[in-house]
Parts: C-alpha cells; sequence; structure tokens
C-alpha cells in the first residue's frame, strides 16, 4: 500500500464520507489515474462486480460481493449503504445490487456501507469504447449531375446525438447539420455522429461515393441598360457580349436562382417595373446552369398593380367584384371587365367601387397614374351559373295563431329549395316594417317571437321560393292577427253605496272584452249577471266597453268586497285571464288615543275581505302632501309614530288586499302633546319606610303622591297632574288660563285624563268639558259649568 492508500484508509475508517470527499475520491481515481484499494477491516472486503465496458443509453446490472479473509461472506449485519453514481441514473438500487443506466461515455460507482461504527467502500470505473453510433441513414443522389448537385439522406439521430456531413472519416465539421448536402465535386462524402453531452465523435461513420458532377457555364457580364422607352417609364435590357460556344444566356426576370430557358440574352428584355433584373448562363448540352447570375439594378417610373378583387361567393347568378385595399397617392384603379389591357377610366361601370359580373370569365382591375400611364391589371376568376326564376306561390294562409305565433302556409312550387317567409307591421314591407324574415324547406313556416305593436296590431305576410340563388317574386299580401295579450286590471274608482267603476287598460289588437265579477279571489261563484259577461252588452252596467265600465246592478261595494277580471278577444281567440282586482268597501276612521308628544293611536274599523290598511297621515286636512304612510295587517288599530310636539295631524284610511284598495275612509284631526319645558314636580311619601330620594323612586304610586306642575315662559302655572291619582289609576288634571291681559279669570275644576305617566295635556279644556258631561256623571252631584269665574272692578 502506498502513501496515499495508505493515508485515505485511515481517514475512511473513522470517518463518513461528505458529498465533497465523494468528489474528491472520484476526481482521483477518474482524472488523476488513482486506483483506490478495496477498503475495510476485521478480515472483511468488499467489491463491485459488473461490467466496464458499456454503450451509452444503455442499463446494466451490478452486484456487491464480500469476503471474509479471502473467502466470499454476507455483508456485516445491521449495516447502512449508500450508492453514488456519476455519468448514469438508477431508479433500483439494494444493499447488494444496483440497475444503472449510463448516459454519459464515462461514468464510475462508489458503494459505501457502514456497520457498527465501521466505514466500508468499494469503486467501479466504467468507459464506452463507443462514443457515439454509427449513423444509420439511406443515401440518394439527384438524378442532374449539374453542380451543386443534391445529397440527401433519411434517417433520424438516437436522442443526444446529432449527424453532421463531412469531406473526410475523421472530420469534426459542425457547419452542416441538415439531411441535404450541396455537392459541387466527386468524391465520398461521409456522415458521422456527434454526442453532444460527452462533447465526443463517433468512431464509424455512414458514406456515400458521388461519380461525378457537372459544373455550369461561367457567370455571363452584367447587362446593359439600353435607354428608357415610352412616356410612361420602361428600360430595355441588352447582354454585355456573346456568350461563349455551345452556351446560351437566358434572362431570368427578378429571380437569382431562377431556371427559364424562355427569353434568351440575345433578345431586348424590356423591364416594366423597378428592381433587379437577372441574367444566367446555361450549357446547351449537359443542361446546366451556372452558379450565379449576372444582375442590374433598374429604376422606372412604374405605376403599382392593384391589389386582387374580392369576388362574392353565390353557387350561381351574377358575381359582385369588390376593390380590396386603396391606391397609393396619385393612382386611380378602374375595372376593365375581360380586357386585361383596357384603358376605360371614364364610364361609370369603370370608377364604380364595385363590379357586377354577369357571366364567367377572367375580370380584370388595372392602375392609372395621374401621369396618364397605365400599370399592369390583376385579375379575378370568375363562375356565373345562371338559372330559371321559380314560379310564385299562391294560395296563402295562417293557422294557430297564439299571443306570440302564428304559422303561414303556401301552395308547394316545384323544383325549388326553400321559401322565405317575411312578416311586417304594415303592408308596405318597408325596411322599418319587417319583423321577422324565416327560411323554410317546406311551404309552411312557424313565426315566433312576436309582440304587438300597440299602434300596429296586424301582421301582414307575404312568402317568395328559392331555387339555389334565383328567388320568384313575392306572392300576394296575407293579413292576421294574434290572440290578444291579457289585458291589464287596474284599481276600481268612483266606488259608492251601489256602484263602481271596473277599470282596465286596452290590450292591443283586442276588439272586444269579456269580464267576471265574484265575491271570491278564486271566483268559485259570480255575482249574479256578472260572468263571461261581453263588456259590450249594457245590462247593469254602462261606460267605455274598452276600458272602463260602471257596474250598478246587485253590487254593494261600501258593504262588500268584490273582486273582478277581465279578458280580450279578437277573431283569432280569447286571452288568458288578466290579474285581478278588488274592489274594496272603506273602512271608518275612529277617534285617536294614547297621544304622546310624538305619536298616537289610531283606530278604524275592520272591513271583510281586507288584510291590510293602509294609514296616511297628514298635516293639511287636504292631504296635499303627506307626512307619512303607515301600512298594519290585519288589525284596527295601530300606533303612528314620529310626529312633532304640539302639532295638528289629520289621518285617514284605506283598506286593502292582495287585489287591491279602497277609496279613504273619513278624515280624523288628532294633537300632539306639548312638552312644556319648566315644570315642579313633587313627590310625597306615603308611608315612613322611605328614607331615601332612592327609596321614593322606586315607590310605587300608592305609595307615594307625585304632583307636576307645568309653567309657561314667564313663570306662570299653566297646568298640574297629579299621576295615576283616581280611582282607576289615571291622572287628574287641573288646567289654568290666563285672559289677553295675562289675568287668571276662570279657575277650572280638575278632570280625569286618559293617560298615566303625567305628561302636559295640551287640549285640556275640551277634555275638561267632556269629562264633565260624560253619563255617568248623571248620577253624581255635578255643575252646568265646571268653571269658577272671577268679575274684577276697575280701580278708581
Amino acid at each position: 500500500m502506498n502513501m496515499i492508500d495508505l493515508f485515505l484508509y485511515k481517514n475512511i475508517l473513522s470517518l463518513t464520507l461528505t458529498p465533497m470527499y465523494r468528489f474528491w475520491l472520484l476526481f482521483s481515481f477518474i482524472c488523476v489515474g488513482l486506483t483506490l484499494p478495496i477498503y475495510g477491516q476485521n478480515g472483511y472486503t468488499v467489491s463491485i462486480v459488473g461490467p466496464t465496458d458499456i454503450e451509452l443509453n444503455a442499463s446494466y446490472n451490478y452486484y456487491i460481493e464480500w469476503e471474509y479473509l479471502g473467502n466470499p461472506a454476507q455483508a456485516p449485519t445491521g449495516g447502512t449503504y449508500n450508492w453514488s453514481i456519476y455519468g448514469g441514473t438508477s431508479n433500483v438500487a439494494y444493499d447488494n445490487y444496483a440497475y444503472i443506466n449510463w448516459t454519459e461515455s464515462a461514468g464510475s460507482i462508489i458503494f459505501e456501507y457502514t456497520a457498527a461504527g465501521v466505514f466500508y467502500y468499494a469503486t467501479l470505473n466504467v468507459q464506452s469504447s463507443d462514443c457515439a453510433p454509427r449513423p444509420s441513414v439511406s443515401f440518394s443522389l439527384a438524378s442532374s449531375s449539374c453542380s451543386p448537385r443534391d445529397l440527401s439522406y433519411t434517417g433520424t439521430p438516437p436522442n443526444g446525438i446529432e449527424w453532421y456531413w463531412q469531406t473526410s472519416p475523421t472530420g469534426t465539421n459542425c457547419a452542416h447539420s441538415g439531411d441535404t448536402y450541396q455537392i459541387t465535386s466527386s468524391g465520398t462524402y461521409y456522415v458521422r455522429a456527434y454526442n453532444i453531452s460527452a462533447e465526443c465523435w463517433g468512431p464509424d461513420v455512414a458514406s456515400y461515393y458521388v461519380p461525378s458532377v457537372v459544373q455550369g457555364p461561367a457567370t455571363p457580364g452584367a447587362p446593359i441598360i439600353l435607354q428608357d422607352e415610352g412616356e410612361c417609364g420602361s428600360k430595355a435590357l441588352m447582354q454585355p457580349s456573346s456568350p461563349p460556344n455551345a452556351v446560351t444566356w437566358y434572362w431570368q426576370g427578378n429571380d437569382p436562382n431562377g431556371t427559364e430557358a424562355g427569353y434568351s440574352g440575345s433578345e431586348v428584355y424590356l423591364a416594366l417595373a423597378s428592381g433587379t433584373y437577372y441574367l444566367r448562363a446555361r450549357d446547351n448540352s449537359s443542361g446546366c446552369w451556372s452558379a450565379n447570375s449576372s444582375s442590374v439594378n433598374v429604376t422606372i417610373n412604374e405605376v403599382p398593380v392593384p391589389t386582387a378583387p374580392v369576388t362574392t361567393s353565390h353557387i350561381c347568378g351574377p358575381q359582385t367584384l369588390t376593390k380590396s385595399g386603396n391606391p397609393t397617392s396619385g393612382v386611380l384603379w378602374y375595372w376593365q371587365g375581360t380586357n386585361a389591357n383596357g384603358t376605360d377610366y371614364i364610364s361609370q361601370e369603370a370608377t364604380a367601387p364595385t363590379y357586377t359580373a354577369q357571366t364567367s370569365g377572367r375580370y380584370y382591375l388595372r392602375s392609372r397614374g395621374a401621369n396618364g400611364c397605365w400599370g399592369y391589371a390583376t385579375f379575378v376568376d370568375v363562375n356565373v351559373n345562371i338559372l330559371p326564376t321559380p314560379l310564385v306561390p299562391t294560395g296563402l294562409s295562417t293557422t294557430g295563431e297564439t299571443t306570440s305565433s302564428f304559422m303561414i302556409h303556401c301552395s308547394s312550387v316545384a323544383g325549388v329549395d326553400s321559401y322565405v317567409f317575411e312578416v311586417a307591421n304594415n303592408p308596405s314591407f318597408n325596411i322599418n316594417a319587417i319583423v321577422k324574415t324565416v327560411t323554410s324547406a317546406s311551404p309552411s313556416a312557424l313565426i315566433e317571437g312576436l309582440s304587438i305593436n300597440p299602434f300596429y296590431p296586424n301582421f301582414y305576410y307575404r312568402v317568395r321560393a328559392v331555387k339555389e340563388c334565383v328567388r320568384s317574386s313575392f306572392s300576394e299580401v296575407g293579413s292576421t292577427v294574434l290572440i290578444p295579450q291579457p289585458p291589464v286590471a287596474t284599481e276600481a274608482t268612483q266606488v259608492s253605496t251601489n256602484q263602481f267603476a271596473l277599470n282596465w287598460e286596452p290590450s292591443p289588437s283586442a276588439t272586444g272584452y269579456f269580464f267576471d265579477i265574484s265575491i271570491n279571489s278564486n271566483f268559485s261563484s259570480f255575482v249574479s249577471g256578472f260572468e263571461d259577461r261581453n263588456s259590450s252588452d249594457f245590462n247593469g252596467f254602462t261606460g267605455n266597453p274598452m276600458g272602463q265600465l260602471f257596474i250598478y246592478s246587485n253590487v254593494f261595494p261600501t258593504t262588500t268586497t268584490y273582486f273582478y277580471r277581465v279578458r280580450a278577444f279578437n277573431t283569432s281567440g280569447v286571452s288568458a285571464n288578466s290579474n285581478i282586482r278588488s274592489v274594496i268597501p272603506a273602512p271608518v276612521a275612529l277617534e285617536a288615543t294614547n297621544l304622546t308628544t310624538s305619536s298616537f293611536m289610531a283606530h278604524w274599523s275592520v272591513v271583510q275581505g281586507a288584510n291590510e290598511y293602509e294609514i296616511e297621515v297628514s298635516t293639511d286636512i287636504s292631504f296635499s302632501s303627506v307626512v307619512t304612510t303607515v301600512t298594519f295587517s290585519n288589525s284596527s288599530e295601530g300606533t303612528i309614530s314620529g310626529l312633532e310636539q304640539g302639532l295638528v295631524y289629520y289621518y285617514r284610511v284605506r283598506a286593502k288586499n292582495p287585489y287591491g284598495i279602497s277609496e279613504p275612509s273619513n278624515i280624523v284631526k288628532v294633537l300632539t302633546n306639548k312638552i312644556y319645558g319648566n315644570y315642579i314636580k313633587t313627590t310625597t311619601a306615603l308611608n315612613d319606610v322611605l328614607f331615601s330620594n332612592t327609596d321614593i323612586s322606586q315607590a310605587s304610586i300608592g305609595e307615594k303622591l307625585v304632583e307636576i306642575v307645568y309653567f309657561d315662559g314667564i313663570g306662570r302655572p299653566v297646568q298640574s297632574v297629579n299621576q295615576q291619582s283616581s280611582p282607576q289609576g289615571k291622572d287628574i288634571v287641573k288646567p289654568v288660563f290666563y285672559d289677553a291681559f295675562g289675568r287668571q279669570t276662570k279657575d277650572h275644576l280638575p278632570y280625569v285624563a286618559t293617560t298615566t305617566t303625567a305628561v302636559y295635556q295640551p287640549n285640556a279644556a275640551v277634555e275638561q268639558y267632556q269629562f264633565i258631561k260624560m253619563p255617568y256623571m248623571i248620577i253624581l252631584p255635578r255643575t252646568i259649568i265646571p268653571i269658577q269665574k272671577r268679575y274684577l272692578r276697575k280701580a278708581h
């Protein structure tokens, strides 16, 4: 063992290899050429067994073998292992076996094993003797032997390999990787493989021998511009000299690689547009062309060629041609019909934006400059197929009218493809009147999705037959109406003791109406004489049969709730029922109670058939403006809040159900309470157990007396209220009034109010008078005038 081996051995026994250390080992035995022994101790050695001469992208099995004192053995028990693979990959690796795929031409394996604190490892190097396989190709050589001669191959290189053309079997030129190589001389040509990742060339090549390559003649001299021809600009080009024997020079227009043999160099070539023009030599015997063309640059005051016209795609009939794009400044485009050299720029047909081709042929569009020079014409080929006109359909009729559709029928026309039905709301069939156009393969069509125009309720229809692109004239015009839409029933009006006005909005296209009246919302029965009545009968009612009827027979709308519905009809049928409306008796509004400074409770009579009551509140008895509107369900009373103190309000009530609302009730006046800012509250304890303000505030009325005296703005008492002091627990109020001079000339007796909170009573004078007049007061001693008057004498 040399010194390096000894150093490695001593360190490996005591250390687990780190990734950096593994890299150093790998570098040592691959790049430096260091050979590492198989390390171990206690008599154990380990080695890797498997192929070392490999092929790229192939997979191999590698096994671990152990020896103890030179004899085969099992690995030390309880150990852990690790495979490190460089230049390949492995998806299967165990403590005694690994399956490795090699992806690089040189690689290595390190196997590490640790048991009972002892480290063992083995290494193995592999090398591909074949960096890249020989290309598998099939060669083909162009039949023409003229230079350059195309040599091609068919085949696909393996993954990670690139093929390159070489002129020697050991060539390393990477310039030509395509499947075709242009040969300019005879000889053997090679295709060699290159490994991209390993950066190495394969040893074997595919080759092909090219027996001959015929060189073309020399390139001609540059052409000569002879002269300008004509006012509109053109150039005459000539060859510079005569070609060699057995060689002909040919003009190639603007193509430097052209092989056209139509115009020989001895002829004058007329350049009509700016550009580069080419002259090329051809060997008369071999047919080979020169490697290059000579050229000359020509500048001409040319007229640009128009963009090719666009044609319609009609199957038959005249075709419409349309100009595509726009000419350049100073240039106009003119239609020339079928004349490629036409010069018409005056006629309306020539100047129009479109052109109608009546027959098949090639049609031209030509450009003309401001100087009168014409350019080349562009063209489009047109095919026009003319068919005979179909007969006009007859026998029009309609069936199946609904509220939005109907069917049209006509006679069948032999030999046609389809029928076009047009529907309009005006017999003129102008573009704004047409509402539907339907194409049908049969002589019937469903016209649907219609809506009735209130101003033009009738629908007019006509039909024409179609054979490919040829159409017949339109048929005669028919008309029909749709079944009316259900009318909209509106609120009943002018409700009185024994009549009301039944109202609805007219339905477009309706010629009349039917209506029903019932005392049930489901119309299980009908008011006598009012089932399916025609609005024009005028028996038991009068009015306008197209929107308002005054019902006066067998109805009592102030005491009974009625329901009504309407149907529209015309010659096509009867509509569905309208919405349901009801005629509801007006409730009676009653006096308000529970007045406070910001609210009161409204009362009203219950109306049969109503489930809601709408309360309108206003400060104006005419209800020109409304303060609030409140709705209550199934109740005869409700609190109106959010009001101002000391203000007069008016309220009225309407009865409602899902089908309508009644007329308003009578009007009730309400005055909200007013809060005085100044008052003195006196609380007197009635027993000896109330020792503190807290005790007194928490005591009930039976345990204390509460009196509040209200004062006006100058400190005069205006009212005293004893809280809940009456036998019924109501407030006892004593009002105080002053005359215009501020004197108290009357002393009012107290009365029992309806409140219990000792609030100020703004209507005390009226309430006192009404209290004294109550019926139960008759049995009590009472005075006619509940006041004491004071008579004042003038001072002398």
